[in-house]
């Protein structure tokens, strides 16, 4: 990984975390190119070598877990036992509401929660923790997602299972499976996409990074002016950024803000100058650094929720 690597990561993140959709579905090598002024050329290539070095793991389509009535909820696990770790993440990939995980070197795991009642994301949450092996958990929090603004018609959820089926396969190829003609379903994808129907996320393996050191870092900020000011002055110090935001809701009962923020440093050593102007920042309250390994979403839930749309 380089600064072209990084360049690209940070246009299809958009400046957000990219761990919760927020990439643009439509966005072409020839967009990234025209946006980073490289040859179309360059992007593809690049793109391509992702997946053949085992960076990019592929990408995935979900609707939005709105259009169930539900939300989305984060939380971490511990696992001091190193040995332990791949039978954890075993279990998290066929546990009843976890929707996603990022493994991080080290002992802890984020957990991506379906939020469809307190009741149950407790219950989901309980289940995790008693997993063998977790010796900690954190309770979950909600994530603030944006809602979709449209109501799906039959042949809008069977678009959406022949986007999940042909994520990266080019519309014409999910519009045949749909039954429609490309032009419809380009329209109609355009209409899902500008109502927030769906997501498009792509899955990693950070593990596989060469020449950059990736690095998570999330801060606690006395509030949310100065979780936005601490991230634009984070991005100006440290060119290496690829995506982050300031979550939106503040930390359940007091006026902190939280910012989830994502690096590719050049050296392990850049690691320190980073927390340490972390904590410079007017405001820091909290700085935490992780590396992140891999990041993975799981759509088995996806698929049954359009499956009971569709009636089959």
């Amino acid at each position: 990984m380089d600064d072209v690597d990084v360049a690209i990561l940070r246009e299809l993140s958009r400046e957000r975390v990219v761990v919760w959709g927020t990439q643009d579905p439509r966005l072409s090598a020839q967009a990234i190119a025209r946006r980073l002024s490289l040859d179309p050329t360059t992007v593809r290539d690049r793109l391509r070598a992702w997946q053949k070095e085992g960076f990019l793991l592929g990408f995935t389509v979900l609707p939005n877990t709105s259009l169930f009535g539900a939300g989305m909820a984060s939380g971490a696990l511990r696992v001091p036992d190193p040995r332990a770790k791949a039978g954890v993440l075993a279990a998290l990939r066929r546990s009843e509401g976890v929707i996603g995980l990022m493994d991080h070197v080290g002992e802890w795991i984020g957990v991506g929660y379906m939020d469809e009642s307190g009741e149950a994301l407790q219950e989901h949450a309980a289940a995790v923790a008693a997993l063998p092996g977790v010796a900690e958990a954190t309770p979950p929090f909600r994530v603030p997602t944006l809602v979709s603004t449209i109501d799906l018609t039959p042949l809008d959820w069977r678009m959406l299972r022949a986007l999940r089926a042909h994520p990266r396969e080019g519309l014409a190829v999910a519009a045949k499976e749909a039954g429609v003609s490309t032009r419809t379903f380009t329209r109609r994808y355009e209409r899902l996409v500008e109502g927030r129907a769906l997501w498009s996320i792509g899955l990693y393996d950070f593990g596989r990074c060469e020449g950059r050191v990736p690095v998570q870092l999330i801060l606690t900020m006395e509030d949310a002016e100065a979780a936005a000011s601490g991230w634009a002055a984070l991005r100006k110090a440290h060119p290496g950024w690829f995506a982050g935001h300031v979550v939106p809701t503040p930390v359940e009962g007091s006026p902190l803000q939280v910012a989830d923020l994502y690096f590719a440093l050049p050296r392990m050593g850049d690691l320190d100058r980073l927390v340490a102007d972390a904590w410079e920042l007017p405001g820091a309250r909290e700085v935490e650094a992780y590396h992140p390994l891999r990041f993975e979403m799981f759509g088995g839930w996806a698929d049954e929720r359009i499956a009971e749309a569709l009636g089959s």
